[in-house]
């Protein structure tokens, strides 16, 4: 099976968790920040006729979104009437309402989605869209998954989707549209204390967001400071104890636990405990503007 990859390469696979101090950790200044300062001082802000121009391919396409980001990508490329079928959560997007409902992406849906006779199908890498992609590229459909890690990834795989599309002025003027609110974003913060912040995804063993990847960008860009940001890992194993010694002013909790069954329990009636989706540190990932403006509300909304 060999599906093709639209983040210049085959996905990533997570490194190993570990809590020792690595030197490949991200710098705290990201290449982020430095297309939203460009976009600031050149003014390359989409203007109106970006926004209203239509660029035509040469042919129309048959599309399946297989993940709801992907849906909103292709509605703001021009391209939602070329989407034919799409999974349950892409529905609820304004424009999409009338195509072939997939469902939950399960094998008995596949014959609904051949009959809508896609060109070609699309989606984020994600195990339940692989599997289905999988199932899909076996009966002839061309596939591409998408899978960005990084906030860099994110603006590469928006040109790339642009291109596959024959939409590219249009992806210029879509990635400057989100850079700008990702820099609005960043800046709402003014005023409010920096909070230090650890983000807890799993309870058994005790993983936090290190310093690396989509999640730590996120989790810097809505103003907090990571408390593992100097582990260069994407995710990082650490101790009770060791989480403990941060002292964070948050803890974000997306891993699902009741409160009754937390893993600090000894000390969490010191610490401002926030439950947090688990959806927002998943990667891959393309809905960076989204997923900032969420934990940037769960963190310094009416505090």
């Amino acid at each position: 099976m060999s599906f093709r990859f639209e983040n210049g390469g085959e996905p990533n696979s997570q490194p190993s968790s570990t809590s020792r101090v690595s030197s490949r950790a991200t710098p705290r200044g990201y290449h982020l920040l430095v297309w939203c300062a460009l976009l600031a001082l050149l003014g390359c802000g989409p203007s109106e006729g970006d926004r209203n121009s239509s660029e035509v391919p040469l042919a129309r396409k048959r599309i399946l979104s297989m993940s709801p980001s992907v849906s909103e990508l292709l509605l703001e490329l021009g391209a939602g009437f070329e989407i034919v079928a799409a999974d349950a959560g892409s529905l609820s997007l304004p424009g999409l309402g009338g195509v072939v409902n997939l469902g939950e992406l399960h094998s008995e849906t596949i014959e609904d989605a051949l009959a809508s006779q896609p060109d070609l199908a699309i989606g984020l890498a994600t195990p339940r869209v692989r599997d289905f992609a999988a199932e899909l590229e076996e009966r002839g459909i061309v596939v591409h998954l998408l899978d960005p890690r990084n906030a860099d990834a994110v603006i590469r795989t928006t040109h790339r989707v642009g291109d596959l599309l024959e939409r590219p002025t249009r992806a210029i003027s879509v990635s400057a549209s989100r850079i700008q609110r990702i820099s609005e974003l960043a800046g709402l913060r003014d005023g409010k204390s920096r909070l230090n912040v650890a983000w807890l995804v799993e309870c058994d063993p005790l993983l936090v967001i290190g310093g690396s990847g989509l999640a730590h960008e996120v989790l810097e860009l809505a103003g907090a400071e990571n408390s593992f940001h100097q582990l260069g890992f994407a995710q990082v194993e650490i101790t009770q104890q060791q989480l403990a010694e941060k002292s964070p002013d948050v803890v974000l909790d997306s891993t699902g636990r009741e409160p009754e069954r937390r893993c600090w329990d000894r000390w969490s009636d010191t610490t401002r405990v926030e439950p947090t989706p688990g959806g927002l540190a998943e990667l891959p990932g393309l809905d960076l503007h989204r997923r900032i403006r969420e934990i940037h509300t769960i963190l310094y909304d009416d505090r």
